[in-house]
């Protein structure tokens, strides 16, 4: 499995916790690691901080120790989450420079990030659209192409709600999502949301690609996956569409 955090006692049937705490470690050197104990021993401890553990907790028969190992776990899993996030990041930004320096084409440019934010970043669909009308018309798409042909299916007019079709209306970086599931099997009735319930997609961040006052268009990305919907990656995404348009 990817857990968020491993919880470990410290005396274990066949071993102790440091000894998954090392199997955890050739895997993952950053995963967060909590060991629990009933043995306080400054041995146990120094051992345990010497073999790269997150956090050390001794075990008490009282009712706060819930509390302090909900806590230290929380925190433990929010920093792993925000280095996890800033290094994609790093290695996003990275890409970009990589992309800029390597050729000047526009098409291939616009190919080429599509491409990045799909197999780097994890999206299941971007694409690039130019503005006609204010109706963006994709110029470069990797992934989603079933999504890209139903929305062109319409006139060429993307459906009520369509996220590229929102950011360009509101002139501004969007996020829509997580769609809910409709547990009670009734499909969604608004248009957009109806359509990327039908491909698979929980939800998509969209950013008007602009350079100096002047808007060329749109940059959309459609995650499978509700991790990908925070403010943070819409920040980012917004930086690409900065990027592109430069």
């Amino acid at each position: 499995g990817d857990p968020d955090c491993v919880v470990c006692d410290y005396q274990l049937g066949d071993g102790t916790g440091l000894d998954l705490l090392a199997t955890v470690r050739d895997q993952d050197s950053d995963r967060p690691f909590v060991l629990v104990t009933g043995r306080g021993s400054e041995t146990v401890a120094s051992d345990a901080i010497g073999r790269g553990v997150t956090d050390y907790i001794r075990k008490d028969l009282d009712g706060d120790d819930a509390e302090l190992l909900a806590s230290r776990v929380e925190s433990a899993v929010r920093t792993y989450r925000t280095e996890r996030a800033l290094e994609r990041q790093r290695r996003s930004k990275n890409a970009m420079l990589d992309i800029l320096t390597a050729t000047t084409a526009a098409d291939r440019l616009k190919r080429q990030f599509c491409a990045q934010l799909v197999e780097d970043r994890g999206y299941a669909c971007a694409w690039i659209g130019t503005e006609e009308g204010g109706t963006p018309e994709p110029a470069a798409a990797v992934g989603g192409q079933a999504y890209l042909a139903a929305v062109a299916a319409g006139d060429g007019a993307a459906p009520e709600g369509e996220p590229a079709r929102q950011a360009l209306a509101r002139d501004e970086a969007i996020l829509l999502g997580p769609i809910e599931d409709h547990a009670d099997g009734e499909p969604a009735t608004e248009p957009w949301v109806a359509l990327a319930a039908e491909h698979g997609f929980a939800g998509a961040i969209a950013a008007p690609i602009a350079h100096e006052g002047v808007r060329f268009g749109v940059l959309a990305v459609y995650a499978a996956e509700p991790t990908l919907l925070t403010d943070r990656e819409r920040r980012a995404i917004a930086e690409y569409a900065e990027t592109i348009g430069y």
